[in-house]
């Protein structure tokens, strides 16, 4: 794959996010009672993910889409449960209101977690200390994309009196708050709007999500605010990429600002190859998490999969949760710790949800 190619990708990564039908869900493999035993005591909590895609009537096939099945055998005691805040602008027909839709999908969530017994986390506290057959996970309420909001702050304090406690400023369509990483520079960085948002974010005790951010709009979201922010779903962009494109890899000092502000910075699965710079398999992923111990922190490191997001390619064998065994497996060959595998799959990300939600 050429180097326009690799770009390509990567601007298309996740993109599914953004596009209204995807995923009914593959038929279950079971995990084995090894994985199982390897997986047990670890408490694992994804940073963004679209379970059930709920934001959609008209699912399509994605193995990665979590179930509260495959939660329960993975360990994930909590997830994000991810609207798309501008998934009306990004339908064929481009019309409706931003708002009302998210609230739509808010909706749907909602029952579905009711259905299954999925509890909803506002606070730390009421992330379960495991999960098991009959004592469901729970469930980060989000939003993908601050379009949502359409311009007006009373939005924000109506979306958290529903539930949300997490979101992105931006998603793929370019709006009032910031710039974002996959189009050209439109706003300078964060905007006055983006910054008030920001603000009442940090009050009112929500977690700022900085993924699909122009490193720009990062920098300016680092300066005002003092509570922990996270990157949920991306990955280091190759050193040979360090030139500004369009792609969804961060730039590492995006990433080291964020770890000096005490935020984490979570990988997904994106699986891509090209010429001094691939991403394949379980020994990549785990690599590259042990690169980010060394120049980041372990501290600063943890996992977003966007489960059910469409991504275009993913490492070679991963089906969803019910892979992350593998993961394990191979961030221990490559010298990470049980105490670095359990921050990384949860225990940074957690500590972001005390200091923020409380």
């Amino acid at each position: 794959m050429n180097r326009r190619d690799f770009l390509r990708l990567g601007a298309r990564a996740g993109l599914a996010a953004g596009l209204g039908g995807t995923a009914a869900c593959v038929k279950p493999t079971p995990m084995s009672a090894a994985d199982r035993q390897l997986m047990a005591g670890l408490r694992v909590l994804d940073a963004h993910a679209h379970p059930f895609q709920f934001y959609t009537s008209v699912p399509a096939l994605d193995p990665t889409t979590p179930t509260v099945e495959a939660m329960i055998d993975a360990q994930v005691v909590c997830c994000a449960w991810a609207a798309v805040g501008d998934l009306v602008y990004r339908r064929r027909h481009g019309a409706g209101s931003a708002y009302v839709d998210t609230v739509n999908q808010l909706a749907e969530a909602r029952s579905r977690m009711r259905r299954r017994g999925v509890r909803l986390v506002t606070k730390a506290a009421d992330i379960p200390t495991a999960v098991a057959p009959g004592r469901p996970p729970g469930a980060i309420l989000a939003i993908e994309g601050g379009d949502a909001l359409e311009g007006r702050l009373a939005n924000l304090d109506r979306f958290y009196a529903q539930g949300v406690r997490m979101m992105t400023l931006v998603h793929y369509t370019p709006n009032a708050l910031g710039d974002i990483m996959t189009r050209s520079l439109v706003r300078g960085g964060l905007t006055a709007l983006g910054r008030k948002v920001v603000g009442q974010m940090q009050r009112r005790g929500m977690i700022v999500d900085l993924a699909h951010a122009d490193d720009k709009t990062v920098r300016d979201v680092l300066a005002v605010t003092s509570a922990p922010v996270v990157d949920s779903h991306t990955s280091p962009r190759p050193r040979h990429l360090s030139r500004r494109r369009t792609t969804r890899l961060r730039s590492w000092p995006a990433m080291e600002l964020v770890a000096k502000a005490g935020g984490v910075i979570c990988t997904w699965p994106l699986g891509y190859a090209g010429r001094g710079a691939t991403r394949k398999t379980f020994a990549d992923w785990a690599a590259e998490i042990r690169l980010m111990k060394k120049r980041l922190g372990m501290a600063h490191v943890g996992l977003g999969t966007d489960g059910g997001g469409r991504i275009p390619r993913l490492i070679r064998g991963y089906q969803g949760y019910r892979s992350l065994p593998r993961l394990v497996r191979a961030m221990g060959r490559v010298g990470l710790s049980r105490q670095d595998i359990e921050a990384y799959l949860g225990g940074n990300f957690l500590r972001v949800i005390k200091k923020v939600l409380g």
